[in-house]
C-alpha cells in the first residue's frame, strides 16, 4: 500500500496521494529516468471560463490528474482525443484509461458514504478520484468538476466515524498558496453534499458522479 503524505492539526489528520508538495507553490513529482524524479511546479490557476472549451472544469482537473499520477511534464499532457466542452463521465474515464494504462478505474454515481469510501479507499492506495458536481446556490449554479487529492479525518474518533470531508482542487476554487487544497468537499444530509473552500464559502451541491483510480494489481 502506498504510504499517503500527511499533515496533522487541531485534532485532525489530512491524508494526501503521494507525489505532491504545496509547503508553497504546489509542486509533484516528475520521472525523468526509471531512477530519477525531479519536483516540478503544478499550476492551479484557472483557465476555465465559460467562453472557452471547457467551462466545467473538466479537463482542468484531468490534466493535472494525468501529470501527477503518470509522474509527467505537465505541459506536455494533452488528451488523445477531441474533447466536448461540457463532457460526459463516460468520456472522461476513456480519457484517463487512455493517458494512465497501469490504472485501473471506476465510474460511479455519486452516493454520499458509499462513494466517500470508495475514494479513501483509493486515496490509501496511492490513487485518486475526479468528482462532477451540481452545485445549487442561488448565486453560484451549474456544473463543476473537482479533483479529490485528499481526505480529511478525526484524529481519535471511533474507527466507523473517523472521515470528514474529502480535500478537493478545481477551477472554481483559488489555488491554494501552502495548503494541499482548495476546498473541503463533506457530506450533508438526505444524499446531499457541501462545499467549503478555504475563503470561508459555503455551497450545497449534489455529487452527481465520480471517477475513481487506483493503480493496477
Amino acid at each position: 500500500m502506498a504510504e499517503a503524505a500527511r499533515y496533522e492539526s487541531a485534532g485532525l489528520v489530512h491524508r494526501f496521494m503521494p507525489g505532491l508538495r504545496f509547503d508553497g507553490l504546489w509542486r509533484y513529482a516528475v520521472r525523468e529516468s526509471e531512477s530519477t524524479l525531479r519536483w516540478d511546479e503544478l499550476p492551479l490557476e484557472s483557465e476555465v471560463s465559460r467562453a472557452s472549451g471547457d467551462p466545467e472544469g473538466a479537463w482542468w482537473c484531468v490534466r493535472r490528474c494525468v501529470a501527477v499520477l503518470g509522474q509527467r511534464a505537465w505541459r506536455l499532457v494533452r488528451p488523445p482525443q477531441a474533447l466536448q466542452r461540457c463532457p460526459s463521465i463516460a468520456q472522461v474515464e476513456r480519457v484517463l484509461q487512455a493517458m494512465l494504462p497501469g490504472w485501473d478505474l471506476g465510474a460511479e454515481q455519486g452516493r454520499g458514504p458509499a462513494s466517500m469510501n470508495a475514494i479513501i479507499r483509493a486515496l490509501e492506495q496511492g490513487g485518486c478520484a475526479l468528482v462532477r458536481l451540481v452545485l445549487q446556490s442561488p448565486r453560484r449554479q451549474g456544473v463543476c468538476w473537482a479533483w479529490v487529492v485528499g481526505v480529511e479525518m478525526r484524529a481519535r474518533a471511533p474507527v466507523q466515524a473517523h472521515e470528514r470531508a474529502l480535500l478537493v482542487v478545481g477551477a472554481p476554487w483559488h489555488a491554494p498558496w501552502g495548503c494541499g487544497y482548495g476546498a473541503r468537499l463533506m457530506p450533508g444530509e438526505h444524499g446531499a453534499w457541501v462545499v467549503r473552500s478555504t475563503e470561508g464559502q459555503c455551497v450545497a451541491c449534489e455529487a452527481v458522479e465520480v471517477v475513481v483510480l487506483e493503480p493496477a494489481p
